[in-house]
């Protein structure tokens, strides 16, 4: 997955986000003298955790270089061995049995 399809997937969390953060933000500013001290600071961590899942997605694309999730399954792979089946066996239909052969499958 590229930087272009993890932000715009972030975004599913980040636009849920930014109506919590303004209920948020709305209640500070127009109910916070009816509020008691532990209504605030619960809302007040609620839209630090807004704001943080808000900017995922600009966080994302600034970031430099590749990652090193990406890097480490580059390592990883496995080369195909030479007894692998070919790309003809693996795009066969899996309901001839005949041109697979029966005889595999006992």
């Amino acid at each position: 997955m590229n930087k272009k399809a993890l932000a715009a997937v972030s975004l599913v969390a980040a636009i849920p986000a930014g109506v919590l953060a303004f209920f948020c933000i709305h209640a500070f500013l127009t109910r916070s003298e009816g509020m008691g001290i532990m209504l605030q600071v619960v809302n007040g961590i609620t839209l630090l955790m807004a704001v943080i899942l808000i900017l995922t997605p600009v966080v994302i694309m600034l970031r430099k270089g590749k990652g090193p999730v990406e890097s480490r399954m580059k390592e990883a792979a496995i080369p195909v061995a030479a007894g692998a089946a070919g790309a003809d066996e693996i795009d066969a239909d899996p309901f001839e049995l005949e041109a697979a052969g029966s005889d595999e499958l006992e």
